[in-house]
């Protein structure tokens, strides 16, 4: 019996550090378990509905906006104002006098051409008289000879009087056709003066700066009594029915633009408005941008030059704004290619730091999912999804210092 309580003295050391070495490992599985397994912490995140949109890609420039047939009217040579009949603003019709202009020498010319003309006149009216009247005297002077004729054949008069008398008829014929001459002349010298006459007169129709077509006055350059030089500016009209606004776009963007392309027309500046027009016109050729309005543009860089070559380009407004200034700068976005009513997504909602991208959006239980997709169009403000998406999925767009992970909890700010 002593040996028996001595062997159950020795075991109960060794029972109760079994059951504390169990309860330590119970609670060391316990604390793992909770530590690894612990349920995530829902996370705030800007959720948005995926809807069917149109997706855009586009080129931005700047340009200058003009008026339709913008044009300005230079001097025809050195010449004085003598009135300016129209400022700045004023509209104009088509054939309306705009500026007079002066010029004495061709205002004397005319003048003596006319008088000129008037003398040629005179004398043309008294080459005809003597005309007719070497005309009647040959046919007087021919019936004579006829009647002499007969009367030596009766014998009443001699050979040497008959002959005398064709000596007077052939005389009148010859003075009839040197009075023809002189008419003849006469008749160029007037037909030259009228020659003279209408050429001074588009002269003088020179000083009158007619308006081309109906339109508004943008910029007057001269006052009366201003000496010009020849092709020097005089004035600059437009048509304010049509908004044209004048694109420089670089080559590469270029290759991208075609004619008809839809164009959007904004305000530089905090009052933005937006207009809408499209592509008239894409110069074929390249050139390098002037600077300065006095010197002669090259059709291609000059050697020794770093200037980048543009592509003129111009925009037509679908309607006039009556709002934007000619000469003014406005912003311009062309749109090059388009999808409408497509899966459309903010960019900035598509992770791209796997091989295929992907997106994260809720599932049917509220938490985090990471879906594999397809892009299609890229624009600046939308892409197009192909596959992977659908109408009413909910995106997440989640802080870009935020760590997502499967299954991860979502509350929707």
């Amino acid at each position: 019996m002593p040996e028996k309580k001595n062997h159950y003295r020795r075991a109960i050391p060794w029972l109760v550090g079994s059951g504390l070495l169990g309860v330590t490992l119970m609670g060391g599985w316990v604390g793992y378990k909770k530590y690894f397994y612990q349920t995530p912490q829902p996370i705030s995140v800007n959720l948005h509905s995926v809807k069917k949109g149109t997706v855009e890609t586009t080129v931005t420039a700047s340009g200058t906006v003009e008026l339709g047939g913008q044009q300005t009217i230079k001097s025809p040579k050195e010449i004085t104002v003598e009135q300016v009949k129209i400022k700045e603003g004023d509209r104009v019709y088509k054939g309306q006098t705009l500026i007079v202009l002066r010029d004495r020498a061709a205002i004397e010319s005319y003048q003596e051409q006319l008088v000129e003309n008037a003398k040629t006149q005179l004398d043309l009216n008294r080459r005809r008289e003597q005309v007719a009247e070497a005309r009647k005297q040959l046919k007087v002077k021919e019936a004579r000879y006829r009647e002499f004729q007969q009367w030596q054949q009766k014998g009443v008069i001699s050979r040497t009087e008959l002959r005398t008398d064709r000596d007077n008829f052939e005389q009148a014929r010859s003075q009839l056709k040197d009075a023809q001459l002189e008419e003849k002349k006469a008749e160029l010298d007037v037909r030259n003066g009228q020659e003279k006459l209408k050429r001074l007169q588009q002269q003088l129709g020179d000083r009158l700066v007619i308006a081309p077509t109906n339109g508004i006055v943008l910029k007057v350059y001269v006052k009366n009594g201003d000496g010009t030089k020849t092709e020097s500016n005089l004035l600059t009209l437009g048509d304010p029915s049509q908004e044209i606004i004048r694109v420089q776009l670089t080559t590469l963007n270029a290759l991208q633009v075609k004619i008809n392309q839809t164009a959007k027309i904004g305000i530089i500046g905090p009052k933005s408005q937006a207009f809408t027009g499209r592509i008239i016109s894409l110069s074929p050729q390249a050139t390098v941008p002037n600077t300065n309005a006095n010197s002669s543009t090259s059709s291609e860089t000059s050697s020794g030059s770093n200037a980048p070559t543009k592509v003129d380009t111009k925009v037509v407004l679908d309607r006039p704004s009556n709002t934007l200034i000619p000469g003014s700068v406005v912003s311009v976005e062309i749109v090059t290619a388009r999808r409408q009513n497509v899966i459309a997504i903010p960019p900035e909602a598509i992770q791209r730091t796997e091989i295929q991208p992907f997106v994260w959006i809720q599932n049917s239980k509220g938490k985090a999912k990471k879906q594999p997709i397809a892009i299609g169009l890229e624009g600046l403000q939308q892409v197009e999804v192909t596959s992977g998406l659908q109408a009413g999925n909910k995106l997440v767009i989640a802080p870009s210092d935020l760590s997502l992970t499967p299954e991860t909890p979502l509350i929707a700010r």
